[in-house]
């Protein structure tokens, strides 16, 4: 299986390692494909917000604020719509695995 990346846009090794994944992409003929598109941009931008990479003008403040939000929606284990345990199954993704790297890479992060 190949390891992708929720997110590709930087070149810092911690966010590399933060969001390796084994995941599938979404294949160019999928017919759920802006669905697809816009959980993995949902979870992309809950990734961020958990790791402190905010928006570039967020405050201390803010920033924190974003990785509590991030946290409590990581830490909801309810298969409710829109709740992280459902976008995971959408997206086939292994919510376990995933809270289990984001915690590390946030524990690497802060030592």
């Amino acid at each position: 299986m190949s390891q992708n990346t929720l997110i590709t846009d930087s070149d810092e090794s911690l966010e590399k390692d933060a969001y390796s994944l084994d995941v599938e992409l979404v294949e160019p003929n999928d017919p759920c494909r802006p669905e697809k598109c816009l959980w993995r941009s949902v979870l992309d931008r809950a990734v961020r917000d958990f790791m402190g990479m905010g928006v570039a003008d967020m405050s201390k403040n803010e920033k924190r604020m974003a990785h509590l939000s991030a946290l409590v929606w990581f830490e909801d284990y309810g298969e409710h719509p829109q709740g992280f345990e459902w976008v995971c199954e959408f997206l086939q993704i292994d919510s376990s695995r995933l809270r289990e790297k984001l915690y590390e890479a946030y524990d690497r992060k802060k030592s």
